[in-house]
């Protein structure tokens, strides 16, 4: 079975469950056995159709861990369905299409926010710096600190993750007065669930 002809049936199905009405459900069910009969598919195919690998990219260490506390919070998947390959630079994650059309608007609108607040507090900072190894080694400690604040103020963490801590240092004092005004971004998960007949049948 193609790629193509997977994600309709992952549609078809979630239409299924996840239908506005009761009538938007039984025809994306009859739908679907049409599809099935049509093109003479077992009807297990359908069955396995419930979660595929989904690809994510990212460029840096802000991105993934934004990744990652956005499938935490946004959608309840266990770790075995995440598999990260630093070479690639890529994050496969097994999901339903409805719950990677949620985690793709999320990531997308919170990379560009955030890599706007990044610019705007951060890269100040780092420019004040004059050798490239001085550079590497604050934006590593920069990058933690400025997650930790924009992931709060976005209300991307579950209550367990957050925790107060005493800032001890002098340096952890200043990186916490850097990132004190950042902006977390307003992300409202869309209402509509995305997925309409004409698209699969």
């Amino acid at each position: 079975m193609n790629n193509d002809l997977k994600i309709r049936l992952a549609k078809l199905r979630e239409l299924a469950e996840r239908g506005a009405t009761e009538g938007e459900k039984n025809a994306a069910l009859k739908g679907m056995e049409r599809l099935i009969k049509k093109l003479n598919l077992d009807e297990q195919l359908f069955l396995n159709t419930g979660k595929m690998d989904y690809t994510f990219r990212y460029t840096t260490n802000l991105e993934v861990w934004l990744l990652i506390q956005i499938t935490d919070v946004l959608v309840e998947i266990s770790y075995d369905d995440k598999i990260k390959s630093p070479r690639e630079k890529m994050i496969y994650i097994k999901l339903n299409y409805l719950d990677y059309i949620t985690i793709e608007c999320a990531y997308e609108y919170f990379r560009r926010h955030m890599k706007k607040e990044w610019n705007r507090t951060a890269i100040p900072e780092l420019k004040k710096c004059r050798k490239a190894s001085t550079r590497n080694k604050k934006r590593a400690a920069l990058q933690k600190a400025f997650f930790s604040e924009y992931a709060i103020a976005s209300g991307l963490v579950k209550p367990f993750q957050i925790e107060k801590v005493k800032l001890t240092s002098q340096e952890d004092r200043k990186r916490a007065r850097l990132f004190r005004d950042i902006e977390g971004g307003k992300y409202n998960q869309q209402v509509n669930n995305g997925l309409y007949l004409e698209d699969v049948i």
